[in-house]
């Protein structure tokens, strides 16, 4: 009888550690994705009559600092890319695409990176993203990473070709 408990307890034990050990880490990271106010003034949606408009002030924001409770194994690091995924998986948000190389935003929902000439100026609309306010200096979102409670927000942005020049010269 000593024998069958004790082995009853070493099973019970090994079950015990295996859901432990699959449970993992997990961390929450907020999430925003926006369309920037410099995109919504140079772009325009038209209506069914080709007639232009504004984008709705309700369009603007996909999401809207949303927690998102990623599990990850523990020396595992989470990207703002997968950041993204899970967003995109647990909101519904099933219209997006990377790049090729899967490490940032090309559109999401109708909103994607074009080039555009708007007054004679080369402009470029593209998927931007700051965590905890600040951009990036270098790095993609598949190689940037985040830790428990960061801030990400994606947002849909334009610079014009003097802008990426002021850039430049400032690094």
């Amino acid at each position: 009888m000593k024998k069958v408990k004790f082995i009853a307890f070493i099973v019970l034990t090994a079950m015990l550690c295996t859901m432990l050990a699959a449970c993992g880490n997990t961390m929450t990271v907020k999430v925003t994705i926006k369309l920037d106010e410099k995109y919504i003034n140079y772009m325009y949606d038209k209506n069914a009559d080709n007639e232009e408009f504004i984008i709705p002030q309700e369009d603007r924001v996909i999401l809207n600092a949303v927690p998102i409770e990623i599990k990850y194994k523990e020396d595992e690091k989470i990207s703002v890319i997968r950041v993204f995924r899970e967003a995109a998986a647990n909101f519904g948000i099933d219209t997006y695409q990377l790049t090729e190389d899967e490490l940032s935003i090309e559109s999401i929902k109708n909103y994607k990176k074009e080039y555009a000439t708007i007054d004679g100026e080369a402009v470029t609309f593209f998927w931007a993203y700051t965590i905890n306010g600040v951009e990036p200096k270098e790095g993609r979102a598949g190689t940037n990473y985040v830790k428990d409670g960061d801030e990400v927000v994606f947002m849909l942005t334009s610079a014009s070709e003097s802008e990426f020049t002021e850039d430049s010269k400032e690094q």
